[in-house]
């Protein structure tokens, strides 16, 4: 789920257990902002997204967090601008670009850890 800057978001979780789940309201003190879903019961989550970003929504139960019992809201379709393969199109990258190409820098680390692998190799073989 990803959602511009402003809009308004809604979520609802529906408990299908029996038991109660606790959950905290995302970026909020856990302490003071957990609402307690009844099993069978619902709650309607709306707020407005002001923080970007991935946000953890998760029951509070630790071994129900284990089983997945969580959501990050991560698009799990096209890549991170949306589109599919290299198309990164409408993709706002900040405020620098990666290099097109390899730098000297790069180069240099390529070769050092070629040399350092080699020479690891080396000293399995030998001893």
């Amino acid at each position: 789920m990803v959602k511009d800057l402003g809009e308004t978001v809604e979520i609802i979780i529906n408990n299908g257990d029996t038991g109660k789940h606790p959950y905290p309201l995302p970026k909020n003190p856990m302490r003071r902002d957990t609402i307690n879903i009844p099993g069978g019961g619902h709650a309607i989550i709306r707020f407005q997204s002001t923080n970007p970003g991935i946000w953890l929504l998760h029951c509070h139960i630790e071994w129900h967090f284990e089983a997945d019992c969580k959501a990050q809201g991560i698009p799990t379709t096209g890549n991170a601008a949306g589109n599919k393969g290299l198309d990164m199109s409408g993709y706002m990258m900040g405020l620098s670009t990666l290099p097109t190409t390899i730098t000297a820098t790069g180069w240099g680390a390529m070769v050092a850890c070629a040399i350092s692998s080699f020479i690891g190799v080396a000293t399995v073989i030998c001893n």
